[in-house]
């Protein structure tokens, strides 16, 4: 396989993620819902908060672990070597946790078939609720 099928696939993680979705889903009016439960928010609120999560991700998260990466990438052949290894740990950067959760799991191919899971259940919901506003 083409390797540059893995540095797109890394890219469109990248622009996408669930949680941000998740939130914004749950922050959504839901119709004849009292409103002492639950306010309406504008598709703009709602855009602000999925931004919110977003860049609390990249901040805490995120950052802290492509900064020791970029230490030990640093020593990597420039080129394909390390724009492919940096694919790998912005992936592992962007989802530290289902990184970990699937990384001991024995049989092949488990880590990429959950972030394609993960992908398409980003994409059903942008498909299903777009994002208004943004």
């Amino acid at each position: 396989m083409d390797p540059r099928i893995y540095s797109a696939f890394v890219d469109e993680m990248e622009k996408r993620a669930l949680i941000e979705r998740l939130v914004r889903l749950g922050a959504t009016d839901i119709a004849k819902t009292p409103r002492l439960l639950m306010r309406k928010r504008s598709p703009k609120e709602l855009a602000a908060l999925q931004g919110t999560v977003e860049n609390f991700g990249k901040k805490h998260i995120e950052g802290p672990i492509m900064r020791v990466a970029e230490k030990g990438l640093s020593k990597l052949p420039a080129g394909k070597v390390q724009n492919t290894v940096r694919a790998g740990a912005r992936m592992v950067a962007k989802d530290p946790i289902g990184a970990i959760a699937t990384a001991p799991i024995p049989i092949p191919g488990v880590q990429p078939a959950y972030f394609a899971g993960k992908r398409a259940l980003e994409k059903g919901i942008d498909r299903v609720f777009p994002l208004k506003g943004k």
